[in-house]
């Protein structure tokens, strides 16, 4: 048994300050003080925010026990739903795990502007359905008329899914797959088949809204989501693999195997199993590229940040607008503190306002500060 010493307890205290009671909402696993990525896991049905990622024989719950050492600069999260499949499929609630997809993305919204940390990117490690939480989560975010929920989606830059199905609008494929997973909880339930197979519907309209997105983001319209798809490479004993590879990849994305049956697969108890080294790899490549992203990216200029094209730079401007084109010396007797200014918030420094002549001498055209004569050529945006 993975035991615990009163260091670790006094940790784990530390990161209930946010956390849900119970086994429903947001359990805090980790929380660095310089974190700069929230990593979030979300399990399926049957499942629980801490047993589905905990290793039974060991004890060790690896989100918070292995994944801390290897991203130590993170926020890890594990999500709680009530998945028992009576509840998670229930006849009385067609649209049941849409309910669960706000939950989860209005959990995660409140919380991170609870703590101020809105803009921090999002990572998500998802098992079985609970993929189809997340997938819905993400479509209620880009519907969502509410700003705090549309940043679950613009900042959210991978995926982790642990035996998801991706059947697509095959509503044929939804019924096998399902009627896999009612065959591991109760056995043959015929009663629960009826209930699984009209939502196959629900199901495959999520996956193929999820796909449209992922396509338009990776055309370039949008922000870009990694992917990668992990599937099962055993069989649960008297009933086979649960969501076959076929069904556990999505094409033109990265695809692992982890060498466990459908329920053991989200669950290690050292760093050197390689189906944790596979998970933890993708995490730690995605949350180095989006900081070397977000280091290279250039700062915008104020105007560019409400959406107006950068003015044109101050050489390039006509003559005739009175900007100089070089340098000049002031004439001799001329002194510029002597004269009104304004400040140019722009450009920076001051803009010399003199008379027009001073001791018989005219003053210099480039002193002026001219505004130009026709509004289509300002460089500045022209408003309505």
């Amino acid at each position: 048994m993975f035991l615990w010493g009163s260091r670790a307890e006094t940790q784990v205290a530390a990161t209930d300050e946010y956390s849900t009671r119970g086994a429903y909402g947001l359990k805090v696993c980790h929380d660095a003080e310089d974190a700069t990525v929230d990593i979030i896991f979300v399990h399926g049905i049957t499942g629980n925010r801490e047993t589905t990622w905990t290793h039974k024989a060991s004890g060790v719950f690896w989100p918070r026990d292995l994944l801390k050492s290897d991203v130590p600069k993170s926020r890890i999260l594990s999500h709680g739903y009530n998945a028992d499949v009576t509840h998670f499929w229930a006849m009385t609630s067609t649209n049941r795990i849409g309910n669960h997809a706000m939950n989860l993305a209005n959990a995660l919204a409140q919380l991170r502007d609870r703590t101020e940390t809105a803009e921090r990117p999002l990572i998500f490690v998802v098992h079985s359905l609970g993929g189809l939480v997340f997938e819905d989560a993400m479509i209620s975010s880009k519907n969502s008329a509410e700003p705090h929920i549309q940043s679950i989606l613009a900042r959210t830059i991978g995926v982790c899914f642990l035996a998801t199905p991706h059947c697509g609008s095959q509503v044929a494929n939804w019924a096998s797959v399902l009627g896999n997973l009612a065959s591991v909880v109760r056995q043959t339930n015929t009663d629960l088949l009826a209930v699984l197979k009209p939502d196959s519907e629900v199901l495959a309209r999520i996956q193929q809204d999820f796909q449209t997105m992922l396509r338009i983001r990776r055309e370039g319209r949008a922000g870009v989501m990694d992917v990668t798809c992990f599937y099962e490479e055993l069989p649960v004993r008297g009933v086979g693999e649960i969501v076959p590879k076929h069904s556990a990849i999505l094409p033109s994305y990265n695809s692992i195997g982890i060498h466990a049956n459908h329920m053991d697969m989200p669950r290690f108890d050292t760093p050197q199993d390689a189906g944790y080294q596979a998970i933890s790899a993708e995490i730690l490549r995605w949350t180095r590229a989006h900081a070397r992203l977000q280091s290279s990216a250039p700062q915008p200029a104020p105007l560019q940040q409400f959406g107006y094209p950068a003015p044109a730079p101050l050489s390039s401007w006509p003559s005739s607008y009175g900007a100089p084109q070089q340098q000049q010396q002031l004439p001799l007797g001329w002194r510029q503190d002597s004269y009104p200014s304004q400040s140019d918030s722009v450009y920076g420094g001051n803009r010399v306002y003199p008379p027009s002549s001073r001791d018989g001498q005219p003053a210099p055209p480039e002193l002026y500060q001219q505004q130009p004569s026709s509004p289509s050529s300002s460089p500045y945006p022209q408003q309505p």
